[in-house]
């Protein structure tokens, strides 16, 4: 059902920011559109009394990061960092906005407008309410978490370490549950290497490239387990070659694996050298041994639990306010908040409000979480404030 009058008439300053931000095509090759969103989130936070940096990349792609800071005067204070991002997947021509009485759809609009949108309302309710600020708020923005946030990583992992909390502002899942952990994940290429021959010559030297590889997949599908949240999967398997009676020379896989410990990563690697090792195929003429390499392309750390207090003290106010019961779960998707994980630090992300239809042309958000999470949000900051201990929340 379409809003009525009346009902537009009563949009909040925060609909009406939001929706500002998604009439922003910025996807994430879009920089242009990506520093028009950064632009007003940095504009909004100097009216909030803080200082904004823009620290380049360090893949020379011409992106910058906003990193954002309003520092107490209080000695040892503690340190928590928001998590956000500018870059959307999808465009407003092709995902308007548009407003029901529940929801608010827009390309972007969850993923991550509505969680930025949140943090700046909080953030400036909790300073208006607060005559001292007893700790130092940071504010990080990437414009290419879509496509990995390439170039930040360094950034983000120093950050971490600098950060007793790190809260991320992805959308909290559909049913409205907290994400309290993620799952890394790890790029592999894997190259194959043979020796190229005729399908029917009987005497010739040969060894199938492709045969090979399919060795080591047939090794790497027992490693899946999903009651330990690890998973293994080709995505892509190429030869070079495409026809019934040749022997390839050379073949390639893109593997993707997913683990929520670093003990498991570990682990998995461990399990992929050795299946390598084992599924090296000989030529029978000449008994040359085929080749089998990798590469790792991309490497992101797994966002493990941390204090199961802080986060249900959370969990408990949020539910409170939606009158609706919460859990604490984790996901199998990475995110920018992974490469902030340590030993030290708190780690919360799906702080945006509730949201379905990620990257889609549904995406949208429960409209009333825009309110109900920021004001679970405010409440965090304050008791964080009275408190200034990295342990202590509500009772």
């Amino acid at each position: 059902m379409s809003l009525s009058h009346d009902i537009w008439t009563k949009k909040s300053q925060d609909e009406i920011f939001l929706e500002k931000l998604v009439h922003i095509n910025s996807q994430t090759a879009n920089i242009k559109g990506n520093q028009k969103v950064l632009k007003m989130i940095e504009e909004s936070l100097y009216e909030l009394g803080f200082n904004v940096d823009y620290l380049k990349s360090d893949a020379e792609d011409g992106r910058s990061l906003l990193v954002a800071n309003k520092k107490t005067t209080r000695s040892n204070p503690l340190s928590v960092c928001f998590i956000g991002h500018s870059d959307v997947v999808t465009s407003p021509i092709t995902v308007p906005f548009f407003e029901t009485e529940d929801k608010i759809s827009g390309a972007g609009v969850a993923d991550n407008k509505g969680g930025v949108t949140l943090m700046l309302s909080a953030l400036k309710s909790f300073l208006n309410k607060t005559i001292d600020q007893n700790f130092n708020i940071k504010v990080v923005i990437s414009p290419s978490e879509e496509t990995g946030s390439l170039g930040f990583h360094h950034h983000f992992n120093e950050i971490g370490k600098e950060s007793d909390y790190v809260i991320g502002l992805e959308p909290a899942l559909s049913c409205g549950s907290l994400i309290e952990a993620r799952s890394g994940n790890r790029w592999y290429n894997i190259e194959s290497r043979g020796i190229a021959s005729h399908s029917g010559r009987f005497g010739q030297s040969y060894i199938n490239a492709a045969h090979q590889l399919s060795l080591v997949i047939a090794g790497l599908h027992d490693l899946n387990s999903e009651i330990e949240k690890r998973r293994v999967n080709i995505g892509g398997f190429q030869t070079s070659l495409n026809t019934f009676n040749t022997i390839c020379s050379s073949a390639s896989a893109k593997l993707d694996t997913r683990f929520s410990t670093f003990n498991c990563r570990l682990s998995i690697h461990e399990e992929i050298e050795k299946i390598l090792s084992q599924s090296v195929l000989t030529c029978p003429y000449t008994n040359k041994r085929g080749n089998l390499y990798y590469s790792i392309e991309d490497d992101c750390p797994p966002m493990q639990a941390t204090s199961k207090l802080w986060l249900k003290s959370y969990r408990k106010r949020v539910s409170a306010l939606e009158s609706k019961e919460l859990e604490l779960t984790h996901s199998g998707g990475a995110a920018d908040i992974n490469y902030f994980a340590n030993s030290d630090s708190l780690l919360i992300d799906g702080m945006g409000p509730v949201a379905g239809g990620l990257h889609t042309k549904n995406e949208y958000i429960e409209r009333k979480t825009l309110k109900t999470r920021k004001e679970a949000l405010v409440e965090l900051l304050m008791s964080l404030n009275e408190n200034n201990n990295r342990r202590v929340l509500w009772n």
